[in-house]
């Protein structure tokens, strides 16, 4: 048998072998610091998940969004709520999830090596 084949993980310096990795569909965020819906319900986790493109029209991020402005709007559109029920998240989640988002939604990340 020859050498197993390697694919780039983030930058692609660290080559992981093919064997041990695993495409992420969907994860879940436990919130530190709970919000409300705009029907008074408790958000208590988020959903981070691979979107459709059909789902991505909608979400219009804009330079004006700021650093993390249009990555909540892609994690609103990830839970089907409005971009401003996400207004309400403490920093600690939102530095937490624009962390954790970023695999689903840019090309060379989405690849977690397994335990």
């Amino acid at each position: 048998m020859g050498t197993p084949a390697s694919a780039p993980v983030g930058d692609g310096t660290a080559p992981v072998p093919a064997g041990s990795i695993t495409v992420v569909q969907e994860d879940r965020y436990d919130l530190a610091f709970p919000i409300k819906a705009a029907d008074g319900s408790d958000i208590t986790f988020l959903k981070l998940r691979r979107l459709k493109a059909k789902e991505m029209k909608g979400v219009d991020p804009k330079t004006s969004d700021g650093k993390f402005g249009g990555a909540l709007k892609f994690i609103a559109e990830m839970n089907g709520l409005p971009a401003d029920t996400l207004d309400e998240l403490d920093a600690v989640d939102v530095i937490e999830l624009v962390g954790k988002v970023a695999p689903f939604l840019v090309r060379g990340t989405g690849v977690m090596p397994s335990a």
